[in-house]
């Protein structure tokens, strides 16, 4: 038959010689060739796949496309795949991170504010502990002012027993007994005229100091701080018996000290000094202490220092350390530990 292949000659409806019910279609050449376009169009697609896999790293394959037409299917392509990450784990990350920010911009100012409080709550305990301190040794004070006058009574009492001759001489001896117990100098500077330290020496050495540096014309507060740069800008010499303050005379002793080794020492001579002088001019609360203070770097030192209430009500700290920029400082200035040394 021409133009037909010939497989024989069965008819539409002939069994096939294969052995199969199903009938036999007579296909021409021309249906023939676009099958076979087809399938070189399905194999070429399939290399055009494996081709661009070998840009990405591969081996070009110049029979893949012979290869491809004679499965007649193409494999898919591969695709990259990087370490793969759980949108669980990611959202848990991202709402921690959320989270701590909104923890840290909300308690920020609480924690501020209680750092505040409890900054506050240090500096009331340490006035408190100024103050008690302060009450004891002006107690301790009239207690030695009382025996002292009780002394001299009696003494008055004995003197006027004896004969006329021997009289002045007991006077002037009660006299000097009631200076050595601690009766006091004459202060131009407080209300009843009268200063003591409780000691007759170091009464008169703190009133020799601050008589060489100030007159009764000058305001309180300028006489103030020239006797404190009078005691801050003295010699600063460290020695062996002025290192651990103790005893409840310990202000009398190392006060005594500085004036007695040409006005130097170091701060815990420095301290009960000025606050002495303080006293003599008027600032009766004056009181120096030894504390522990917290330095810029964060380390703690041991230092002396005077708390003091200013002539305007405040509570102040001087600290003879610092030089003229230690005159009257606010008394929460410093982060501080007052030391007991009275009991040490």
């Amino acid at each position: 038959m021409d133009g037909y292949e010939d497989y024989g000659n069965y008819g539409d409806t002939d069994r096939s010689p294969y052995g199969s019910d199903q009938s036999i279609r007579l296909t021409s050449r021309e249906d023939l060739r676009r099958q076979a376009d087809a399938r070189d169009d399905t194999a070429y697609a399939g290399s055009d796949m494996r081709r661009e896999r070998s840009h990405d790293g591969g081996t070009h394959d110049p029979h893949a496309r012979h290869r491809s037409s004679e499965r007649g299917r193409t494999r898919p392509a591969r695709r990259r795949r990087g370490i793969p990450v759980p949108a669980a784990v990611v959202a848990v990350v991202l709402c921690a991170g959320l989270a701590a920010l909104v923890t840290f911009f909300v308690m920020r100012p609480q924690v501020a504010d209680a750092q505040k409080q409890a900054r506050d709550a240090s500096n009331q305990v340490t006035q408190l502990t100024v103050e008690n301190k302060q009450l004891q040794e002006q107690l301790t004070l009239a207690q030695q002012q009382a025996d002292a006058a009780k002394t001299s009574a009696s003494q008055s009492g004995s003197s006027s027993s004896a004969n006329s001759s021997t009289a002045p001489q007991t006077d002037n001896s009660s006299q000097t007994q009631s200076s050595g117990a601690g009766q006091g100098v004459e202060s131009p500077w407080i209300k009843d005229g009268k200063f003591s330290t409780g000691d007759a020496t170091l009464d008169n050495e703190v009133k020799e100091f601050c008589d060489g540096k100030v007159n009764t014309s000058m305001a309180l507060e300028d006489a103030a701080l020239e006797v404190y740069k009078g005691v801050a800008w003295a010699d600063y010499v460290e020695r062996a018996e002025a290192q651990h303050p103790s005893g409840a005379d310990w202000r009398l002793r190392f006060a005594r000290q500085f004036y007695e080794n040409n006005c130097s020492g170091n701060c815990y001579e420095f301290a009960p000094f000025l606050a002495y002088c303080l006293r003599y001019l008027g600032y009766s609360d004056a009181i120096a202490e030894g504390c522990l203070i917290e330095q810029q770097s964060g380390n703690w030192g041991d230092h002396g220092i005077v708390f003091v209430t200013n002539t305007d009500g405040r509570k102040c700290l001087c600290d003879t350390a610092r030089g003229t920029n230690g005159w009257m400082l606010d008394a929460d200035s410093y982060n501080l530990t007052i030391q007991d040394f009275e009991n040490a």
